[in-house]
């Protein structure tokens, strides 16, 4: 879910002219609706300072739209509506789009010649599009969640036998009877592996997990089962999901499932990083580093901890990157172009060479090398 919000953000507003990324908290859990309508009307005025320092001085019919859209949101607010808000704005063209968040994000806007995307990769970065598979011994309810919302999307149920719902489920004194039970289930069991299997691989879904909960020795057969299919995404287990059946439960426990995921996948990486680096093997630690393979296209997938801002520059004539803003690219002296947020560059060129960027949004061991590091595609000297 990530990588596609993020590619198609930076594809959308390639286009010259400068980019309103405004970034707006929408939790209603701590503030009530009239104290966030204040902060988005404050915000409103800080965008329009920040345009002026691009001089760009008419407010644009889109800009006013985003915020005017705020404003229904905000006072009709009722549980399960978005927590965060991002809007991304060209100022010249008056292009905009918008994107609801899964959590709360800082209200903040920023005004650059490109999308500022790091708010928006640290609130995406844990969370997957996720098909949740809820198991019990005649019905199966699949659920989709995009992140910001769950919806059921059918139920697989297979026709119970005469004799087997006369003699019911379990306690079975006779034997053949309950052979027809094992049976039963089992092809219920298989006829939920293949919808799964089907769901994943129809055209226009782009799940990332498969989550599977309910009865636990069923949800066990179904990911051996889906696991033989060769479905072509991760399946696991998810007993936080339990037997839920109602969509803000199931939301609930996949936020609680993915987030656990999420930091014991980001542990495991950090340690692959730091192991890799000091065997000067394909990993690279530190700002210096991590920029010389960024400028080499060495970086398979960039990993940061939290975001800072550090200022450096871009070569107007071969585009590196340097860490020191200077007046002359230390390569082949063209002149420099200051970057104010050296990070975002770094992650936007990153993405333009087909990597990935993760932001753990977290301290890490990452802390001693300057908070980040990266998978290489190759070793560099």
């Amino acid at each position: 879910m990530k990588k596609a919000v993020i590619k198609e953000v930076v594809e959308r507003f390639r286009e010259k002219g400068p980019v309103i990324s405004i970034f707006v908290d929408m939790d209603r859990s701590k503030r009530n609706p009239k104290e966030i309508a204040i902060e988005v009307k404050n915000i409103y005025k800080t965008t329009l300072q920040e345009l002026a320092r691009w001089q760009v001085t008419s407010e644009s019919e889109a800009l006013r739209a985003v915020f005017e859209s705020l404003f229904p949101e905000i006072e009709g607010c009722v549980d399960g509506l978005s927590k965060g808000k991002a809007f991304y704005v060209n100022a010249a063209s008056g292009l905009f789009a918008q994107y609801s968040l899964p959590v709360a994000v800082p209200t903040q806007v920023r005004v650059a010649n490109h999308p500022c995307i790091f708010p928006l990769m640290e609130v995406l970065s844990p969370h997957k599009e996720t098909l949740a598979v809820i198991v019990g011994a005649k019905e199966a309810r699949f659920f989709r969640n995009d992140g910001e919302e769950v919806k059921m999307l059918l139920e697989v149920a297979e026709d119970v036998p005469a004799k087997v719902k006369a003699a019911g489920w379990y306690g079975l004194e006779e034997r053949r009877i309950e052979r027809h039970v094992e049976e039963h289930i089992l092809r219920h069991l298989k006829a939920t592996a293949a919808t799964l299997k089907s769901l994943v691989e129809e055209e226009g879904n782009s799940y990332d997990l498969v989550l599977v909960g309910g009865n636990e020795e069923y949800a066990s057969v179904v990911v051996e089962l889906a696991k033989e299919a060769t479905v072509s995404v991760p399946v696991e287990i998810a007993s936080e999901l339990g037997n839920v059946t109602d969509p803000e439960s199931v939301r609930e426990a996949i936020f609680v499932h993915t987030m656990r995921r999420f930091y014991e996948e980001g542990e495991a990486l950090v340690g692959r990083i730091l192991t890799e680096a000091s065997k000067g093997g394909q990993a690279i630690t530190g700002l210096s580093g991590t920029l010389k393979a960024v400028n080499m296209g060495a970086v398979h997938q960039l990993v940061v901890d939290e975001h800072r801002s550090v200022k450096g520059g871009r070569c107007d004539h071969c585009d590196i990157l340097v860490l020191e803003p200077s007046n002359v690219c230390p390569v082949c002296e063209a002149s420099v172009t200051v970057e104010d947020d050296l990070l975002e560059a770094v992650a936007h060129k990153v993405l333009e060479q087909d990597g990935d960027v993760t932001v753990l949004g977290r301290p890490s061991l990452l802390r001693e090398c300057e908070g980040l590091g990266a998978v290489l595609r190759f070793p560099i000297s």
